[in-house]
């Protein structure tokens, strides 16, 4: 009996997948748990082209996101902050950097997308990691120099 899954099933078929089961464990378990329906040839039509609408509205995700990717490589973010010999009174966050950034157009790039390897305390260059998801990493450079007076 064709089946179409409705959700994953370990070891079985992932959510969206046509497959070939028994009558009897689709009937007593698959049907029962809500976890397939019988695969006809309207709703297997139906679900396909929801895929192929699901992998182009993913690909647009993923070439916007790399076109943010490649204007983010080439900015440097600028931090004027009250210093005294070279320390900063506080420490530039994640968070902050990322309202920053918010400000600069680079909308969606939240604290947790952000990485520094130790905190900013100091005046002087950095780089950011930026992990903007669809797998696609960069950095950017942010300078913080002190504030004038």
């Amino acid at each position: 009996m064709k089946v179409l899954f409705l959700q994953e099933v370990k070891n079985v078929a992932k959510k969206g997948e046509v497959k070939e089961v028994s009558a009897g464990y689709a009937e007593n378990f698959l049907f029962a748990k809500k976890l397939a329906m019988p695969a006809t040839a309207e709703l297997v039509r139906r679900v396909e082209e929801s895929t192929k609408k699901q992998k182009q509205l993913e690909a647009e995700a993923l070439k916007k996101t790399k076109e943010m990717m490649s204007r983010l490589s080439d900015f440097v973010l600028r931090i004027a902050r009250p210093a005294k010999q070279g320390k900063l009174f506080g420490a530039i966050t994640t968070k902050e950097i990322a309202d920053l950034l918010a400000k600069n157009g680079f909308t969606g790039i939240t604290k947790k997308a952000l990485s520094l390897d130790h905190p900013i305390k100091m005046l002087g260059e950095y780089s950011v990691r930026v992990d903007l998801g669809h797998s696609v990493k960069t950095s950017c450079f942010v300078v913080v120099s002190e504030e004038e007076r």
